[in-house]
């Protein structure tokens, strides 16, 4: 569904004015903004393996919107896209960054959607994910309560993606497998506890992991055995803008 729209702030005239932002672009021409501009930009990282790359929001609307984006990065590290095209993973990948962009795992904080934020058991507190991730995901147990967020590897897959001992192959999680990338209910709902209409007709077909998987603390386990390579690390937002073009720096909640 249709976001509110935003004025382009006066002040903010380069995208390269994002943290981490691209260089040599042109200034904006448009006066607003509708729904989300996404910057995609391929270049050196850390080399083959390892991180995809990084992606998230840069300016969000303000908190009445509930920090919906309004422009945002996607970063591709060149020495991983051939594989990732050869093996047929490269939409997963790409998928997986937009929605960071729009707001799974780089808005929740600041819509305190996270409980015991940087502690070995997180948890995302939205109803509608959690509601979607019991009922029609297979996590009767599970997400009885919450819905749970991987605890660590790091800030780039913690606090921010849904944890790889219980959702192994999802979209969402922070490493990619050998297998596909089921965009899940549990997902798609998450983006309706962040105020978005959604379509969860949209949802692949996707059951949680059962037994002993679903422990805190098997993550680094479960990574050596089906996901070795990180899904791109989210990038935090940085401004808000309103209606009106007022810029105002992000303050990150940590819980």
């Amino acid at each position: 569904g249709g976001v509110a729209p935003v004025a382009f702030p006066s002040n903010f005239t380069n995208v390269s004015q994002c943290p981490g932002g691209p260089t040599n672009q042109p200034d904006f021409t448009e006066t607003s903004i509708p729904g989300v501009i996404i910057y995609a930009s391929v270049g050196p990282d850390d080399g083959p393996g390892n991180r995809l790359g990084s992606a998230g929001p840069c300016l969000v609307r303000p908190i009445a919107a509930m920090f919906k984006p309004a422009l945002g990065l996607m970063k591709f590290d060149e020495a991983d896209l051939p594989t990732l095209v050869t093996n047929g993973r490269i939409d997963f990948v790409i998928l997986h960054e937009m929605l960071h962009v729009i707001g799974i795992g780089t808005v929740w904080t600041n819509n305190t959607l996270l409980n015991r934020s940087d502690t070995t058991d997180v948890r995302f507190l939205g109803a509608r994910a959690r509601s979607a991730c019991s009922s029609q995901n297979g996590g009767t147990n599970t997400c009885a309560a919450t819905v749970p967020v991987h605890s660590t590897d790091g800030v780039g897959s913690r606090d921010s993606h849904w944890r790889e001992s219980v959702f192994l192959t999802e979209l969402m999680t922070p490493f990619i497998g050998s297998g596909g990338a089921p965009f899940s209910v549990t997902t798609i709902e998450s983006l309706g506890d962040l105020g978005y209409t959604v379509n969860v007709n949209a949802a692949d077909s996707y059951t949680v992991a059962a037994g002993l998987w679903q422990l805190p603390g098997l993550e680094s386990l479960v990574n050596m055995m089906e996901a070795p390579t990180r899904m791109p690390a989210p990038i935090q937002p940085a401004f808000t803008v309103d209606d009106r073009g007022r810029l105002t720096p992000v303050v990150r909640r940590l819980k």
